[in-house]
């Protein structure tokens, strides 16, 4: 991976774990946050209107599931690649998010650095 900073941007609906995330992400070094959004909706708007290199996205969200975001984020930004979270990594959800694209998925409430490793990854060729 190059040097140069990754552009992250977060779509959780619990604004505690949003926060959460956006603290622990916002002080690694290379990681930039981009922006965050809170349901399906808006992370489609995100990423089609903002330079993203990785979205963390959590598979059950109001207005549109992370499922459904997968799917059209491959048209609307197809070089964003997408770490998932969800409650059960070994769900059928889950299973469906890796065969949509995602790189990752990881369980909510997971070791922080897990996140870390799995964005860096996400960024490998």
């Amino acid at each position: 991976m190059d040097e140069r900073t990754v552009l992250v941007a977060i779509a959780e609906d619990d604004d505690m774990v949003r926060a959460a995330l956006r603290r622990y992400l916002s002080q690694e070094p290379g990681f930039s946050i981009v922006g965050e959004c809170a349901d399906g909706d808006e992370a489609l708007q995100l990423v089609a209107s903002t330079r993203v290199d990785v979205l963390l996205l959590d598979l059950s969200m109001p207005r549109r599931d992370g499922l459904a975001v997968l799917q059209e984020m491959r048209l609307l930004a197809p070089r964003t690649r997408a770490v998932v979270f969800t409650g059960d990594v070994h769900s059928a959800a889950a299973q469906k998010a890796l065969s949509a694209g995602a790189t990752a998925c990881l369980r909510k409430g997971g070791d922080p650095q897990g996140i870390v490793r799995a964005v860096r990854q996400a960024m490998l060729p």
